[in-house]
């Protein structure tokens, strides 16, 4: 005979196998299963009993299925910092003693204690819950109109020919389905529920990919930098991230000069906007210790730290980029951590800017990649990026790295018309000669499809700094290399680009004089 506390256990054991092992995240209860366990419990128990147990097991089933949908749920709070951690533990104890008692009336108080807590909220009838779920797309668009249309719903992460490739999460794909049906050629299922684990395993990428910095390494590396090279740099913090991490960043300026000049031709350089380009942080990382390392011994280094004001914030999107490797699993996460209002989370950030904001290759839907904010600077991290601009009269030219495509784009990109005059021709010359060393394709952004909100076109179109974005390698990819192309990547792109990021900084003194 089994006592009815141990078939409580027995059974609040299989709803935890059901609610976790299969689905994980989705978070969905199946009376099927349930009525299976059931069976089997109930052969072994005395028949006289059977009514009374039938009701006490479902109960039991439910409750445990609720308990561990609302402890999943207040874990995706608690790492937003949003004061989850209390709920967590109160609804862990609620389960424990619910698993112990056999009291009709305690049952029934814990019953309205965990549904006015919102138990019975689950978490699969929310349209913009990320189950963990992505799916490569190849969609066919024969011109810029079809790539311009396709891009008011997803992200293009690369084009080849006439067809386009996107990587998608769930709201995105059902998204797709409902709108772009016509142009969707296939579709790979990348399961990636697996990738989201119940505790935190720590920041550290895959197995292989250990070269990579994260957040902390990041951190730690600038901090020795500032204080081997004291006499050239300075560590400073943008601002904060939304979960409060110090955005870090470093200026290499020579001190002496800064001291017999009021004020250094600026150059900016931001990695990170988006959380799964990790290579993105590598090459700003890269380009400081080169800089740093060879000024005593480079007499040309020598001369553009001595005549320029280098800002370098290699991480923008530190929570996002942390996320997006937590479990050492990769989870292709394009946006910040914001928890936005309907339960989803994240911002795209490179949507975010104020300049042309939400016309156009850019989402209002929360639950999409490209969601563009609920207004524009909305968020800690492009907030912290105007603020250093306004601040930083003397930048002249602004780089931000992305990946993928090796592609060098230039204003605009959130309209189709060129920025005209003698600025369109500074932007045409330093892209084509730039690509001449990096061998990427120079291209006025929106020529690939239209995308509003992206910080070229606000730098530029709100404080006339000549802005380029460099999408990294590799040049196309239809599958997981494209973002995650593995470590050993690194020193290629860094040594393609070693040329085209000292053009920009000897420049900045002047962007218009490579026209004259």
């Amino acid at each position: 005979m089994i006592e009815l506390p141990i078939a409580h256990t027995v059974f609040t054991t299989l709803a935890f196998f059901r609610t976790w092992g299969i689905h994980k995240f989705h978070i969905v209860w199946d009376p099927i299963t349930g009525f299976i366990a059931l069976f089997f419990i109930a052969r072994k128990l005395p028949s006289n009993n059977a009514g009374n147990i039938f009701y006490s097991l479902i109960n039991s089933y439910k409750m445990a299925s609720a308990c561990f949908k609302q402890a999943i749920k207040i874990y995706l709070l608690y790492k937003t910092k949003t004061k989850g951690q209390v709920c967590l533990m109160r609804e862990f104890i609620l389960l424990i003693i619910l698993l112990h008692t056999e009291y009709i009336m305690i049952r029934i108080l814990f019953i309205f204690l965990i549904f006015a807590s919102g138990v019975f909220i689950s978490a699969n009838q929310n349209p913009y819950f990320d189950s963990g779920q992505r799916y490569q797309l190849k969609l066919f668009a024969k011109n810029k109109k079809d790539r311009s249309f396709i891009s008011n719903f997803l992200h293009l992460d690369s084009i080849d020919g006439k067809y386009v490739y996107s990587t998608v999460n769930q709201y995105d794909f059902k998204q797709a389905q409902k709108y772009l049906s016509k142009y969707i050629v296939s579709t790979t299922t990348l399961n990636l529920t697996k990738f989201f684990p119940p505790i935190d395993f720590g920041h550290e990428y895959p197995s292989g990919d250990e070269r990579f910095h994260t957040y902390k390494e990041v951190v730690k590396e600038l901090n020795q930098i500032g204080k081997n090279f004291s006499n050239i740099t300075t560590r400073f913090s943008l601002g904060t991230t939304v979960t409060g991490r110090d955005i870090p960043g470093i200026r290499i300026a020579s001190k002496k000069s800064l001291k017999e000049n009021k004020q250094l031709p600026g150059i900016f350089f931001v990695g990170a906007h988006h959380a799964r380009e990790h290579l993105s942080v590598e090459i700003p990382m890269m380009m400081i210790k080169m800089l740093v390392e060879n000024y005593s011994k480079d007499p040309k280094i020598k001369q553009l730290i001595d005549t320029r004001d280098i800002y370098f914030v290699p991480m923008l999107n530190a929570d996002g980029a942390m996320y997006d490797i937590e479990g050492r699993q990769y989870k292709f996460w394009r946006k910040n951590r914001s928890l936005n209002s309907k339960g989803s989370f994240g911002v795209d950030l490179n949507r975010n800017y104020p300049f042309g904001w939400g016309t156009g290759g850019s989402s209002k839907s929360e639950g999409s990649d490209i969601f563009m904010g609920p207004k524009p600077l909305s968020e800690p991290e492009t907030i912290a990026v105007k603020n250093f601009i306004d601040s930083h009269k003397n930048i002249n030219i602004l780089l931000s790295f992305h990946t993928f495509s090796e592609l060098i784009l230039y204003p605009w990109g959130g309209k189709n018309s060129e920025v005209g005059g003698r600025d369109q021709k500074v932007f045409e010359t330093m892209a084509q000669t730039m690509a001449k060393w990096n061998n990427y394709k120079p291209m006025k952004a929106s020529d690939l499809y239209v995308a509003s909100g992206d910080t070229c076109d606000w730098a530029y179109g709100d404080y006339g700094i000549f802005c380029f974005t460099f999408e990294l390698s590799p040049s196309r990819s239809a599958g997981q290399k494209g973002f995650y192309p593995g470590a050993g990547i690194i020193d290629k792109v860094y040594n393609a680009n070693i040329k085209p990021i000292l053009y920009l900084i000897e420049k900045a003194g002047n962007p218009y004089e490579v026209i004259k």
